[in-house]
């Protein structure tokens, strides 16, 4: 109507009378809402509480309206509505508004806690909505694959060389600041990439990645990081600590910290983890491998040294996340293993 219906509910609350007949009010396009929440489609939609480290808008967004009272460092508590902000898209059709807002709902980045913003964009393209059938039931009938994000995986791996490089910077300015160009933690080799096994917690979840690394461009070794590294967002919270945020989806990266004393044993020796940062020098298994207490799993070297890995349980091992020849941190996994009860 291209009519502001706030004000005429502030004039209409003074005393004025409305100022247009129904009959004079003209209609033209179309607008569609979403409402952008604090909560958990995959989870019956329960509300998310905590820091908003990053909010931001899809810049110079044809028809784009915004209503939010949120920013960068914004807290949502327990206490009030999980709704943070309203995304209103107008167009000349509906095909093209939920077009538009489908993108612009991919586009706006939050990181910090969850939100419905990847449910709302799969939403907008869903089969019911773009035919304008839906009803009551439309979302229970379809809410896995609604509320379903993007690949985990890819995401990860596209992720991950913009917090190493993050992590690289800080260190090189830390070294610069106290020692100059003597105390810089980098370093150079004559030859190909080399192939590092990076120890990284995914949501305090610790893992491993191999990584490729050259003087100018570092990449996880698996093809699918390359589907989306281009679009996805990535934010430093604090020193060492970076969330990256796909169409709605957000992980959080940080260095993982290890209990030293339970490194070397997990407990139920189902984990055989680096006990120090060096070089995999030999792999004596591979997955699906049957091994007894004792057996030899693998040797780290590090400082002319040869630390011999053994299954502390017998089992059958589950994976090998490294290879021969990778450089590995204290507490990377070496192997897992199915423990033999």
């Amino acid at each position: 109507t291209g009519l502001d219906l706030v004000e005429w509910q502030f004039r209409v609350a003074a005393g004025e009378k409305l100022p247009l007949a129904q009959s004079a009010i003209k209609m033209s396009g179309h607008a569609i809402e979403v409402r952008l929440c604090a909560e958990d489609p995959a989870k019956g939609f329960m509300p998310s509480v905590g820091r908003i480290h990053k909010f931001e808008l899809p810049e110079e967004f044809e028809g784009l309206r915004v209503e939010a009272g949120i920013w960068d460092g914004s807290v949502i508590s327990p206490f009030y509505d999980s709704m943070i902000a309203k995304l209103i898209v107008k167009a000349d059709t509906r095909a093209r508004a939920l077009r538009q807002l489908g993108s612009a709902v991919r586009k706006t980045a939050v990181a910090g806690l969850i939100t419905n913003q990847s449910f709302l964009a799969n939403l907008l393209e869903a089969e019911e909505v773009r035919e304008a059938r839906m009803e009551t039931g439309t979302i229970g009938r379809h809410i896995d694959e609604l509320a379903r994000g993007p690949d985990r995986v890819p995401m990860l791996h596209a992720a991950i060389p913009s917090w190493l490089k993050q992590l690289q910077f800080e260190a090189e300015q830390a070294a610069w600041a106290h020692e100059g160009p003597w105390g810089v933690a980098d370093a150079f080799q004559l030859g190909p990439k080399r192939h590092l096994a990076v120890a990284v917690a995914v949501d305090d979840k610790p893992m491993t990645v191999t990584v490729a690394w050259s003087e100018d461009e570092v990449h996880v070794v698996d093809a699918k990081a390359l589907r989306i590294q281009s679009r996805h967002s990535g934010y430093e919270i604090e020193p060492g600590v970076f969330i990256a945020v796909v169409d709605g989806a957000q992980i959080r990266l940080e260095k993982p910290t290890y209990d030293p004393t339970a490194i070397e044993d997990t407990g139920d020796g189902s984990t055989i983890r680096a006990p120090i940062n060096g070089r995999v020098a030999k792999l004596f298994v591979t997955s699906g491998d049957t091994v007894e207490k004792g057996q030899r799993i693998a040797v780290v070297e590090a400082m002319k040294m040869e630390h011999i890995l053994s299954a502390t349980a017998a089992g059958t091992i589950d994976k090998v996340p490294v290879s021969e020849g990778a450089q590995v941190v204290q507490g990377a996994l070496i192997a897992s293993l199915t423990v033999t009860t």
